[in-house]
């Protein structure tokens, strides 16, 4: 409302209406008409330089100059009912008075009955002072803040344009009405409202944040000062209200909080991972690394329970290998899983090969009913289904469940990724380290005549064999196959390779006549299959249409998952044997012996006499043609030997890997 109409009910409210300045941004102050100062805003005491226990001391006499009558004129002219304002220095609170000017622009402030009973006034800089009308007008003309009266009970007595900007009301709308209709139902239905005024009652002032309700329904953060207001005589009088928006500063601390929370997570995970890779070393079987990935991820505050489990093909079946942290609600889900006919769905999840989040899982649209009660009965607000897997090899599956409904957003599924995967590696890693050191092994022996496959398919068309002598796989998870093809000419070989669809890659490794060396990638590999599987691939051959593969598995190992992933690549593919036999010991003193009648007594002088001169160091000790004086040869002849020694001891290292 205007001014004037303000001042009646500023009037009705008694002397401590200017409680209602406290929350304006300039220096503002109230006295009685003695002088005394009776309330200040926190800007007039910054300017002045006086704290609370001087101003219960000062007249304000004391901070205006006293070689002038002006002053006790401006004094008059309020006190006689009048706005006034003039310019004058300032004695702040330092050794002398401030030399700049100010402008002191003062009102007249009344009680009930009409009276005049002291001064209301703002001191500003002169070349920031404006029209003494205007600071009438001051309250009204703030935009940045909502500042108006209440009654005792809380009904709204006037309105300022800070207000009408920020709550969307006009004054002829919203003064009479229950301040309440600015909170949401929720803080309504919990006594909010009252408990603010209630709290302003007893102590004087009450703060609170929360959300608050525009008249168009949307709703913004607010922070809120409730000031009580008394008369003379302690009665209250009503309110002063200041509201200011602060949805931004919400939502940016808000969106911080759930970040440091998300990186926390994060952090985690990776610590896990770490761990996980370690316990590649440290760990001694498949099965305690997987139980100690499970209990780290239920020990965390921020899942509930973990589990580890195994896919079968033929039915939609999830077999639990371990599990951390259950209460009842690992059999509880699996149970009703598969009661509400939800194994399939699981089961294309995991086959997909990247985790899948169900957040939300209680009120999830996509879940079964009953799995949503079971969900919300244990408290499961959200699941992860993470594959484990090394290539194309699926090892099992991790579930993991929070009690957060809105757990697992990207980041956290792109971190569980990682752990699936380094999980799927250490798992193979895991393997093929017992087949390593295993005594035992199981000799399998594959058939496979797929009419697709490149080696088995040339042999089939022309007469010619193709011996796998070796197989590589890369960082990139590539496997480079080297094959010797025999009884076909190499540029005929090398054409035939290089337009078939099932190979990816064809370099040309040596060719001469009717025998090549080529090396390969496969779009589809069954070589690769079985590594990744864990078995160590032995030999292979490809004679008159049909693939031949022999590898080797530590016994104990999941023989039916090396077929399973063989036959997922050559799904004809036929298991003929399998041969359990021990394996002998091999000492580093049988190495030696074997290695010795491998190298002839030249290639071994040779190799002594470079690795003594320094010849394999770097930088080199000695240059081949300073080895090959000391030895009386030329250095053609000892970069022979060198080449041919090497050859050998590489050969006996690759040949001994299954042994």
């Amino acid at each position: 409302m205007p001014p004037d109409a303000n001042r009646g009910v500023y009037s009705r409210l008694g002397v401590r209406a200017g409680a209602l300045l406290e929350a304006v941004p300039e220096a503002v102050y109230v006295v009685d008409r003695a002088g005394r100062f009776v309330q200040w805003s926190d800007a007039f005491a910054t300017t002045t330089g006086y704290d609370d226990d001087a101003f219960a001391s000062l007249r304000w006499y004391d901070l205006v100059s006293d070689d002038s009558t002006e002053p006790v004129q401006h004094v008059h002219r309020v006190l006689a009912g009048m706005e006034s304002s003039y310019y004058d220095t300032l004695r702040t609170a330092g050794d002398g008075p401030d030399t700049r000017r100010f402008e002191f622009s003062e009102r007249p402030l009344r009680n009930d009955s009409g009276a005049v009973v002291g001064r209301v006034g703002v001191v500003k800089p002169a070349e920031q002072s404006a029209r003494p009308e205007q600071f009438a007008s001051f309250v009204d003309e703030v935009t940045d803040y909502a500042i108006f009266l209440l009654t005792p009970d809380g009904g709204v007595l006037t309105w300022n344009d800070g207000a009408r900007r920020l709550k969307g009301y006009c004054e002829e709308e919203i003064v009479g009405q229950h301040f309440s209709v600015f909170y949401t139902a929720e803080a309504v239905e919990r006594g909010v409202p009252d408990q603010i005024l209630d709290r302003a009652r007893e102590v004087g002032r009450a703060e609170d944040q929360g959300w608050r309700v525009r008249k168009d329904g949307s709703r913004f953060w607010a922070d809120v000062a409730v000031t009580a207001i008394h008369d003379d005589d302690g009665t209250l009088r009503g309110f002063t209200k200041v509201t200011r928006d602060l949805t931004y500063r919400h939502e940016h601390e808000e969106l911080i909080t759930r970040q440091r929370d998300e990186l926390n997570a994060l952090d985690r995970l990776n610590r896990l991972i770490q761990t996980t890779v370690r316990s590649i070393v440290t760990e001694s079987s498949q099965e305690t690394m997987e139980q100690s990935v499970c209990d780290a991820l239920a020990a965390s505050e921020l899942y509930q329970s973990a589990w580890i489990g195994d896919v079968e093909d033929d039915e939609p079946v999830l077999s639990v290998r371990c599990s951390a942290g259950d209460d009842g609600v690992l059999d509880a889900l699996t149970d009703a899983v598969h009661e509400f006919g939800y194994s399939e769905t699981m089961l294309d999840m995991i086959r997909a090969g990247e985790p899948v989040a169900l957040s939300g899982l209680p009120s999830h649209e996509d879940v079964p009913e009953g799995v949503r009660q079971v969900a919300a009965a244990y408290d499961v607000g959200s699941s992860i289904v993470v594959p484990l897997a090394f290539g194309e090899t699926l090892y099992g599956t991790l579930v993991v469940n929070s009690p957060c409904l809105d757990a697992f957003d990207d980041r956290e599924q792109s971190a569980f990724q990682v752990l699936g995967v380094v999980l799927g590696f250490a798992i193979n890693a895991l393997r093929n380290r017992h087949l390593l050191f295993s005594d035992a092994i199981v000799e399998l022996e594959f058939q496979t005549a797929d009419r697709e496959a490149f080696f088995s398919g040339v042999t089939r068309e022309y007469d010619c064999r193709c011996l796998l002598e070796g197989q590589v796989l890369t960082e990139n998870e590539r496997t480079l196959q080297y094959v010797r093809v025999t009884g076909l000419p190499h540029e005929q070989v090398y054409e035939l390779a290089s337009e078939h669809e099932t190979l990816e890659e064809v370099r040309l490794v040596s060719g001469d006549g009717d025998e090549c060396l080529l090396e390969v990638v496969n779009t589809a590999s069954g070589v690769q299959a079985l590594v990744e599987a864990g078995a160590y691939v032995q030999s292979g051959v490809a004679e008159h249409g049909v693939a031949t593969i022999r590898a080797e598995v530590a016994k104990g190992e999941d023989i039916r998952g090396v077929v399973k992933a063989f036959r997922r690549v050559y799904p004809d593919a036929k298991l003929v044997s399998k041969r359990e036999h021990d394996r002998p010991a091999r000492t580093a003193q049988t190495f030696r012996h074997e290695l010795e009648q491998r190298l002839t007594k030249r290639q071994q002088t040779a190799l002594r006499t470079a690795h003594l001169a320094g010849y394999f160091d770097w930088p080199r000790g000695s240059t081949a043609e300073e080895v090959a004086a000391a030895m009386d040869i030329t250095s053609a002849t000892l970069h022979y030997h060198l080449r041919r020694a090497q050859r050998e001891l590489i050969d006996a290292y690759l040949d001994g890997e299954s042994t």
